[in-house]
């Protein structure tokens, strides 16, 4: 008599079993189910302009249209990464960064400058006239976690690290790294 796995209930045949094709169709349904509820993973990717607008009255406003877990915005020398369920991100830069106040929705997000000495629309990543590209990170499965690291944590990974580096020649940008490994 066949033995089963501890996660999925796998059959494990002993030297004496007959195999039966009926146990084999029911592994790859456990099988199949268990790597569809791993994920359903997907990236958006698009831009926007800026409007000029800043500060702590008047937020950036970006609609993606789903639910997106993180969000990564750039232009130039200035970067941010949102992760659901923080109220606040950094926008990175060369030389200095600023806290940004963000607030989830159910299809995007918006930030705003958390008032500090300065109030510039760059650093709102909203400057006038300027083009941001964004890649956003969603779960279409209606039974997503509620948060990023949820969302990773159910695919088995977890961020280890995030950290902002140089990398020349190829860039005089800072980028931000996303170390993700898994567990």
């Amino acid at each position: 008599m066949a033995n089963y796995t501890a996660h999925y209930h796998l059959h494990q045949w002993e030297p004496e079993d007959s195999f039966l094709r009926r146990d084999f169709n029911e592994d790859f349904q456990k099988i199949d189910a268990g790597l569809a509820g791993r994920g359903d993973c997907s990236l958006l990717f698009g831009s926007y302009v800026g409007t000029g607008t800043c500060g702590p009255s008047e937020p950036t406003v970006l609609t993606l249209g789903i639910p997106a877990k993180a969000l990564w915005v750039s232009c130039g020398s200035r970067h941010a990464v949102f992760l659901r369920g923080n109220t606040q991100a950094v926008n990175f830069s060369t030389s200095d960064g600023e806290l940004l106040e963000v607030e989830w929705t159910q299809d995007g997000l918006s930030w705003k400058l958390g008032g500090g000495l300065y109030n510039h629309d760059y650093q709102q990543l909203n400057e006038k006239g300027t083009t941001y590209y964004y890649a956003a990170l969603y779960q279409e499965s209606k039974e997503a976690p509620g948060n990023t690291r949820g969302l990773l944590a159910s695919w088995g990974l977890v961020i280890r690290t995030q950290r902002i580096v140089k990398v020349p020649p190829i860039s005089s940008s800072p980028v931000v790294v996303l170390t993700i490994v898994q567990v």
